[in-house]
């Protein structure tokens, strides 16, 4: 499972770098990585810390759930109970698959 994320993640960097025209080498440097660093993200043969996946997405400007999840994430507010759990349910997954038990367990709240 870790190994499909992995690649979809880098699916997902390499798609968007190409929408703003910019080669492998011109994304490394503004995120300060190498590019042969960022070429194993995009592979799927590493996968980008938290903090990395964070700065990309501002560099990229797009959400974190887009590069994450290679397109917008609804908002919570209007979600039925049943799409709500499906959500939480992902988000959990994904927190642990990252390492970052802490947001495992939180729950969406809807903007009131």
């Amino acid at each position: 499972m870790q190994g499909c994320l992995r690649r979809q993640i880098g699916r997902n960097i390499a798609t968007m770098r190409e929408r703003r025209g910019w080669v492998q080498k011109e994304l490394a440097r503004r995120l300060d990585v190498t590019r042969s660093g960022l070429s194993k993200w995009e592979s799927g043969d590493h996968m980008p810390s938290v903090e990395a996946l964070v700065r990309m997405a501002e560099v990229l400007e797009v959400t974190l759930d887009e590069l994450v999840c290679g397109r917008p994430v609804v908002e919570a507010e209007g979600l039925g109970p049943a799409e709500r759990g499906v959500v939480e349910r992902a988000v959990r997954n994904l927190s642990r698959l990252l390492g970052r038990p802490e947001t495992a367990g939180r729950k969406l709240s809807s903007a009131s």
